[in-house]
């Protein structure tokens, strides 16, 4: 099974990309996490980090090689756009 990125949203106000094989599955199990901690008004919310991805303004966490995310609440398709952004994100608060 191959791995698809997404954007996953949790009851907790989490937001996390990532990888996963099993976008359905709550508790998800995600490779690659990255978490978003801010983003800014033109981004154009959470549909916006899924279809453009992170800019300038948006503050990304490190990543984690794996995670597992529970009280899931949204699992959204990213576009390779965007998949690139959140992969080229620097981390906030590291030079």
């Amino acid at each position: 099974m191959s791995k698809t990125p997404v954007i996953v949203c949790t009851a907790h106000r989490g937001v996390v990309f990532g990888d996963t094989k099993n976008p359905k599955k709550n508790p998800i199990k995600l490779k690659n996490a990255r978490m978003c901690l801010y983003w800014p008004s033109e981004i154009g919310g959470v549909f916006g980090l899924g279809d453009v991805g992170p800019n300038a303004d948006t503050k990304i966490s490190a990543t984690l090689s794996k995670i597992e995310l529970r009280d899931v609440t949204a699992v959204f398709a990213v576009s390779s756009e965007a998949v690139k952004a959140w992969k080229k994100a620097p981390v906030q608060g590291r030079s």
